[in-house]
This record gives structure tokens, sequence and C-alpha cells, in this order.
């Protein structure tokens, strides 16, 4: 064996049975592996097998045959490859991965194609293979291929979400997972709440490919005053908590730069003061992400700051500031407090109704503006529609297994919390964010269709959304606002993974499945197209069960991340369990107060 390659039993023979591996030629093998982890021999132990002990076989090995079996066709399920993975992926990353006859969407906005051979080379797609009429791909894959019997199932580009938070107090890996099992393969965390040192390793993580997760791109806050964030532990700037000259913007540029991040998320800043930092982050080939806080809108609203140069404006600030009939400034209520969320919250929706008319001069000007700078529209459209339906919201099916304990604090009613207020949210309020939202999605479409940029983001954690399931809702509401659902893969795809690559001066090499291209994509047992509910964690009522309980699940049955193939049902499988122990631990703390 080389120098530096550790060697162990792939799972099936890992308790050294040699019944069932003996079944299959070539079944029973070493896998060496480099330090890294990634496959770099096989050898046969076939030798080793035929001078094994001879007993019969018990129920347990009767049970490897069957895996050997799957083996022999030339699947390999349930690897084992690493620190982190067992019992999540289909054999990690294989040297060649060959996806099997499945319909092709690729993310471009192009119709499905299919059947259609995949093959993989470690991380990167090697040749994508249009099988017309049946035609062979061209001759049998290697020996070592791992394949994926991909025929009437989608295959698509993994998702990214450009709004994703890794909020304190919940386990990193919980919401990782989350994300990878609803198809979400890239992830941009505007804000990096945690910390940039948190963030930086999450990053680091995730491209070493350590643990189940999508690649993660961290973008740190600039208004460190308003969040605390300058004081929290791994934040590491200690020149000032606020940025208040140009000077200081730009060394605050640098030094995110210096520690790894991404890009840059503002609430928004001193209009010379928020030049210097869009100038600077673009030198440094870094991005900016804005959620234009009222603090700051009526001095800049979404095309100035599109006209400064930021790369994606979140939610919708910003843009019905932009629109208004007959003011400059929004006409805020008398009794107005910015840290009063229900009045905020109020004004925030009523706005809208304060706004021109859709088609109208002003209206038309402002798209053309937006559209000139080519900014991209991320409007996190899930979380906001809490707000249409408090009821509904609260009480999603998905909660009871899925929803960490310290989510479901973030979700009670708290004034001293963010989302906090909507108990306190009337029908009357539901009924004027009812009518934002129409003007939003006439607005967001009316973008689109003129060739701008709309993509997906969550801000999932607050606001009754949660992680992974929102995603999917996000999918469905840019349906609802006329979007086509080819227009909603590549806004959840391509354009995504381009906002991402934009800052840095190189094409995006993620978003789209095509020769040299990353391998992230997902193989799903239906038809998208039809119905997005299909790819929720418990997708819809498939079937009865013997017990004649509603049978959910998700559709999603490969996420490849990376050339590493995953198993959804595996992933949803490990958090439920998390959950489950969590609350378990919530009630014994509870217990154990009580007897104190």
């Amino acid at each position: 064996m080389n120098q530096g390659l550790s060697r162990r039993r792939i799972w099936f023979v890992a308790g050294g049975d040699p019944w069932g591996t003996a079944q299959c030629h070539g079944a029973g093998m070493w896998q060496e592996t480099d330090r890294s982890g990634h496959l770099s021999e096989r050898k046969n132990l076939r030798a080793r097998i035929a001078s094994a002990p001879q007993t019969p076989p018990s129920p347990a090995r009767r049970r490897t045959w069957a895996v050997a079996a799957l083996i022999c066709a030339g699947i390999w399920v349930l690897g084992f490859t690493g620190a982190g993975r067992a019992g999540f992926e289909a054999g990690g990353q294989a040297r060649n991965t060959l996806i099997r006859g499945g319909i092709l969407i690729d993310g471009s906005g192009a119709p499905p194609i299919g059947p259609v051979d995949i093959h993989i080379r470690d991380n990167r797609i090697d040749r994508v293979v249009w099988r017309r009429f049946g035609a062979p791909d061209g001759g049998k894959p290697p020996p070592d291929t791992r394949v994926i019997d991909a025929a009437n199932h989608y295959v698509l580009p993994g998702f990214v979400d450009l709004h994703g938070h890794l909020r304190t107090r919940v386990p990193a890996d919980y919401i990782h997972m989350l994300w990878l099992a609803h198809g979400i393969t890239s992830v941009r965390d505007p804000g990096c709440h945690r910390g940039i040192v948190f963030c930086v390793e999450q990053k680091d993580r995730s491209r070493k490919n350590a643990a189940p997760m999508p690649r993660f791109f961290p973008y740190v806050h600039t208004n460190l005053d308003l969040l605390g964030l300058a004081e929290r532990p791994g934040y590491g700037w200690s020149k000032g908590h606020a940025l208040t000259t140009a000077e200081m913007a730009r060394a605050y540029v640098r030094y995110a730069r210096s520690q790894g991040v991404d890009g840059f998320k503002t609430y928004g800043l001193p209009r010379p003061v928020f030049a210097a930092l869009v100038d600077e982050a673009h030198k440094q080939k870094l991005g900016i992400a804005t959620h234009l806080m009222q603090l700051w809108n009526g001095e800049t609203n979404a095309v100035e700051a599109a006209e400064l140069g930021v790369d994606s404006i979140e939610h919708w600030y910003g843009v019905p500031e932009a629109l208004l009939s007959g003011s400059d400034l929004q006409p805020y209520t008398p009794d107005y407090n910015f840290f009063d969320e229900i009045a905020r919250f109020s004004d925030w929706v009523g706005i809208w109704e304060k706004t021109v008319h859709p088609g109208s001069p002003k209206w038309e000007a402002v798209l053309a503006s937006l559209l000139e700078t080519n900014v991209t529209l991320n409007p996190t459209l899930a979380i906001s529609e809490s707000m249409r339906d408090t009821l509904r919201a609260a009480n999603k099916p998905w909660f009871r297994h899925y929803a960490h304990p310290n989510v479901l604090k973030a979700f009670e009613p708290n004034p001293e919390k963010h989302g906090g207020f909507l108990d306190q949210w009337t029908s009357s309020h539901e009924a004027a964010t009812y009518a934002a939202f129409h003007k939003w999605f006439t607005f967001l479409n009316a973008y689109k269709n003129l060739g701008g940029r709309v993509t997906l983001g969550t801000d999932a954690g607050v606001f009754f959304a949660l992680y992974g399931f929102s995603y999917i809702r996000e999918m469905e509401l840019l349906q609802h606002a006329g979007f086509t659902p080819l227009e909603v893969i590549r806004a959840a795809t391509w354009h995504g993974a381009q906002v991402i690559a934009g800052p840095t001066g190189k094409p995006a090499e993620f978003g789209l499945i095509r020769e040299g291209y990353l391998a992230d994509l997902l193989v799903i047992d239906g038809n998208p197209l039809e119905n997005f509910k299909i790819l929720g964690a418990m997708g819809v009522p498939a079937s009865r069960s013997e017990d004649a309980s509603p049978r959910q699940t998700t559709a999603i049955k490969y996420v490849v991340k990376d050339g590493h193939i995953y198993i959804p049902a595996e992933l949803l499988k490990n958090v439920r369990e998390m959950v489950a122990q969590a609350k378990q631990a919530e009630v014994s703390k509870t217990s154990g107060d009580s007897t104190n």
C-alpha cells in the first residue's frame, strides 16, 4: 500500500462476513483512500473470501446477500467514506459516476429532454449524452463506475438559496441537512450572525466535504452597531462598531476579505460610506447584498442602491419607496417607531397602496432603471407570506417532526424578538399583505419578462419559515407571481449561481448541467414541472400505508453535491432523530427544574 493511504473495509464486509460477498465476483474488496477520503485503489479479496471458514449463514448474513446483489448490479448504496457522512451517502465521491437514462432539465430554461446519460468524473460533469431513440451511450462504462438508474426520473441542477442564515442557538448540521435534503446544494449566508470565524469554518467544511452540507458563501454584515455583532466572539473587527467614513468602510472590506468571506450584507449606510463600501468590495471581487432598511432607504432607495452597484436587493425594501405616488418619502403614521415591529411591518405592507399603478410611466421607469444596472431581485417571498395567513403559517404539518425546539422558540410571540409580533397581526393586516403581494408579484413578473434576474432566498428560522421547506414554498410563490415552472427552476439554479459568481469576475461553475460544470444535481422521482410540492420533505400524500395513515415522502431520491451523493430520506431520518433528542432534552431539563 502506498504511503499516506489508509485501509478499511467497505461497509458491506465490515463485519468480516464472507457470506454474500462471495456470491458476487469482485464484491468483497478493500477500499484504499488518501487522507482526504478520495478513492484511490480497489483490490479484490476473492482469495481471502474463498479461504474463510464456511459456516451456515445467519439472518444478518442473508441480509448482506441482498446488498451484494445490488453491488453485482453496479450500484453502490449507503457507502462510508469519512467522518460525518456514514449512512448519508450512496458511496461518497467515486472516480466515475453515471446517472443513466434520466430526463434532463439543465437549468438554462431549455425544455426537458431524455433519456440522457450524465457522466461524472470526480466532482465535475464529464459528459452529457443524449440517447435519442434509445441509442447507446457509446459503450460500457469503466468497471469502477457507480451507476444510478434514473429511468423515468427527472435530473435538475442543485438549488441555490441566496438568503440562508445559520442562526444562533440552532445546530448548524441540522440546518445543513434540511437544506441538502430539499435539494439545496449552495447557500449564501447574508449576515454571518454567528461571526466571521464560524462562517468561514463552515465554508471550509463544505469545501472539504467534511459533512453533509451545501456549498457555503458567507456575506458578512456591515451594520455592526445596530446588531451588536462586533461584540460577539469570532467577529474580530475592533475599529469601531459603526462604519462612519469611506476610509473605515474600505478598511472593513479589506479586513473581511483577509478573513475569507465572499461578500457583504448591508442594511444601508450614509451615501458616501455606502458608495465606498460597494466600490472597495468590487475591487476585492466581493459581492454586496442589500436589505434597504427603513432607517436608510429614505436616503438610498432600490434604484439608487442599484446605481451604486449592489449585486442584489433583498426582500422588497427600497422598491416601493422608489415607486411612491405623490410623495418622495414613505408617509409613516404619526406614532411610528422603528423598534415597534407591529408598527414597522404594518407600514411595510401598507406602503404598496401608496405606490403608482402598474404600467404607469413611473412604474416603467423604475423597471428600466433597475434593468439597466443588472441588479438581482431576491424577494424572499415565503417568509413574508406568514403575514398573509398567520394561523396557517403557525400550524404547518412538518413542524411536529422537523422543527428543532430552538427554532420553535424563535417562532413564539415575543415583542423582544424579531418576528415575535404575529400574535397581534389582524385580519386587516392580512388583507393589506395580500394586496401588497399582488402588486409585488406584478412587479417581479414584469422585471423577469424584461430580462431582469429574480432569484430564490428564504431567510428561514423566523416568521414560521423552516429551513428547506420554505425553499420549496418559495418556488411555488414565484409560480403564483406568473413565472412558468421552467422560469422558476432557472431562477433557483442558474440565476442564483450567477449572482454568487458575478462579483468574482469568473463564470459560474455550478447551476447548469453541462460538461465541465461542478457535479451539483438532483435525481427526482416525479415531474417537478407538474408539482413543486413533491420536492418537500413530506411531499404530497402519495398513498395509504397498511395502518391507513397517509404516507408522505420527498420525491428527491438523490442529491449530488460536488460529486458526493446523498440520500434525502437518510438525511431527513437523521434530522427527525436530532429533533426528537432535543425535545427529550427539553423535557428532561423541565422535569429536573421542577424537582429542584
